[in-house]
């Protein structure tokens, strides 16, 4: 996962087959979240936890390349909130994590 979410080119077609369901899975969640937060049925405070790891993962450029071929597949509404956040800098990039790096 963490190749994939760096650089999806280099990763292998394995890890891509791997990560392409819990990817996908993943946005759908965030889309849902994000659906939430608009009809006023998610708290706040946990609205801003959501919103921070939607940015962490889309803002991996492996998961940029993915979504390019995805994007068709989520709410208009969620793909502009997307497309237009912006970076968290006080969290770690998930490969760094998963690494175990700090």
């Amino acid at each position: 996962l963490s190749i994939v979410t760096e650089n999806w080119n280099a990763a292998s077609d394995e890890d891509r087959a791997r990560s392409l369901p819990f990817i996908f899975a993943t946005f759908k969640l965030f889309e849902n979240a994000w659906f939430q937060q608009r009809q006023g049925t998610l708290d706040q405070q946990q609205w801003e936890g959501w919103d921070a790891y939607i940015r962490i993962y889309y803002h991996q450029p492996g998961v940029k390349t993915w979504w390019t071929m995805r994007r068709a597949a989520f709410a208009a509404g969620f793909r502009d909130y997307v497309e237009k956040s912006q970076p968290v800098a006080d969290l770690l990039p998930i490969g760094q994590l998963i690494r175990g790096e700090s």
